[in-house]
């Protein structure tokens, strides 16, 4: 496997979205004994999706949903497929979310990370901003993370 991916963001519906539901499956949930549950509201008007792609294959994803009033969004269901972590895939599809989230107007961005993840995401500037709970679908120690934008 090159290191030939590209970042882009995707609309609803589309094949490309449709291979981010199942690696959002494949990373986020099934290796924890989760049940599929594919009903995620990807088509949330409030929503942006961004891919990372080889070729037409999704290797990453993450989603943006903005609430305007607040100026705020989440940053939700990140995930890189396994065999192409540490190649900057991450990092790519966060600059990406984080540019969409300032086009669409917000100054605040917060999302809830695995305690694993919690030193990648610092590295972008998100500070911790919680105690630790526990996420009601796989039951992993979280905390929420917040940056301001």
């Amino acid at each position: 496997m090159g290191d030939v991916w590209r970042i882009r963001g995707v609309e609803h519906p589309s094949p490309l979205l449709e291979g981010a539901v199942e690696l959002r499956y494949r990373v986020l949930h099934e290796p924890f004994g989760v049940a599929r549950d594919d009903d995620w509201n990807d088509g949330d008007p409030s929503s942006s999706h961004v891919v990372a792609t080889v070729e037409d294959e999704v290797v990453g994803y993450a989603r943006v949903i903005a609430d305007p009033s607040a100026r705020s969004a989440q940053v939700r269901q990140v995930a890189v497929r396994r065999e192409w972590e540490r190649r900057g895939i991450g990092t790519a599809l966060m600059g990406a979310a984080l540019r969409r989230a300032i086009e669409l107007g917000m100054t605040h961005v917060w999302l809830n990370a695995r305690l694993t993840a919690v030193p990648f995401y610092e590295k972008l500037g998100f500070r911790v901003t919680s105690a630790v709970f526990r996420s009601p679908r796989t039951y992993l120690p979280h905390v929420r993370m917040d940056r301001a934008l």
